[in-house]
Formats: structure tokens, C-alpha cells, sequence
């Protein structure tokens, strides 16, 4: 619990560092900053991934080229678990989507939510299936 409570200090700390465009540079300017961010958005504390976001959030805001490796960081980090299962082939499916995926705008529109619930029930749904 007192490992949370500093993580989440840290995190609070780069939002603070975020609100301005020098100290946002400054932060920027270390490699480790963003995959640490990004990490933190698996951790089992929902006030660190709040916090952690919320810095991701206000970095694609502020840098359109962080926001590509943002995206493509974030894809990789929630799909970690099934691209251990599916193999390497599956990885390698996943690499030119997330690279796609960094390239891409930020869906939207107001079908999005439905055709990404299709999606999922058709994957599921092949998952499922017997080969």
C-alpha cells in the first residue's frame, strides 16, 4: 500500500510537470517517462491508472508524434497477455497493427462503440470455434 501511495505522488508529480511547456519538454526529454506511464496503467491501484492516464492524455494532447508512440505503447501494453498465448505469428499481426495503429487519428464517430462491440463479440466468438 505505501508502494502505491509513492507511485501515485510520482504520477501526480508529471501531471504537474505537464501543465507547462518547459517542464513538459524537460519530462519529455527522458526516454523512460512514457513506457513507465504506460506501465502504470496495468497496475492494480485504479487511482495510479487514473493519474497515469490522465499524464498519457495531456502528452497526446500537447505532442502529436508523442501521441503515434502513445497509442502504439498502449495498444501493445493492453494486448500483452493474448500475444504471449497466440504465438509468435500473432506478434508479428500485432506489430504492423500497432504500427498502424500509432499512424492512425483517433477513431471516432458515432458508431465506433458499436462496431468495436461486433469486433470483439465476433473474436470471441472465434476463439471459440474448433479448428
Amino acid at each position: 500500500k505505501a508502494d502505491d501511495e509513492f507511485v501515485l505522488q510520482v504520477c501526480w508529480a508529471f501531471s504537474r510537470c505537464l501543465a507547462t511547456p518547459g517542464t513538459t519538454a524537460a519530462l519529455l526529454s527522458l526516454p523512460q517517462v512514457v513506457p513507465y506511464l504506460v506501465d502504470l496503467l496495468q497496475d492494480s491501484c485504479a487511482a495510479v491508472r487514473r493519474v497515469a492516464g490522465g499524464c498519457l492524455d495531456a502528452i497526446m494532447d500537447g505532442d502529436e508524434a508523442a501521441a503515434g508512440t502513445i497509442r502504439s505503447l498502449k495498444f501493445e501494453a493492453h494486448n500483452q497477455e493474448w500475444l504471449q498465448l497466440a504465438g509468435p505469428e500473432a506478434q508479428a499481426v500485432m506489430a504492423v497493427a500497432a504500427a498502424a495503429a500509432a499512424a492512425a487519428e483517433p477513431p471516432s464517430g458515432p458508431g465506433w462503440q458499436q462496431q468495436q462491440q461486433h469486433l470483439a463479440r465476433a473474436s470471441v466468438a472465434g476463439a471459440a470455434a474448433p479448428a
